[in-house]
């Protein structure tokens, strides 16, 4: 198998599995995918102030990721130990569905302009 055949299976693959939780090829000549297991849904949660630079709420401790959701206005967010603004900071387009993995008691949001909700869930 060439280098680039190789890639494009990779990629092929990591979509596999970002599209069912976890899916893995059987072997490589059986390439259908294999669910590996699918993330448990833990808590849902809802930040409706976000007018300075605010953590996330209630993280159950077992959390593994979380999905964020911007509504209404766009919002703001930094994981490096420095408050985001309305102006620094990664954009998250209000409407805009991010996933992340990291630190979950590191990050913090911000809105961009007055009126932003952040929608938060859970998975473990």
């Amino acid at each position: 198998m060439s280098t680039r055949t190789q890639s494009m299976a990779f990629n092929i693959i990591s979509f596999i599995q970002r599209a069912t939780g976890g899916a893995v090829p059987v072997a490589d000549d059986q390439p259908l995918p294999v669910t590996a297991g699918k993330e448990t849904p833990l808590l849902q949660a809802q930040i409706p102030s976000l007018s300075g630079a605010t953590g996330l709420p209630t993280i159950p401790a077992t959390a593994m990721r979380v999905l964020v959701q911007a509504e209404v206005q766009n919002v703001r967010f930094r994981d490096d130990g420095t408050n985001p603004t309305a102006s620094v900071g990664m954009q998250i387009l209000a409407g805009q569905t991010i996933e992340y993995a990291g630190d979950l008691s590191a990050i913090k949001f911000i809105e961009v302009a007055a009126g932003a909700v952040l929608n938060v869930a859970y998975y473990k």
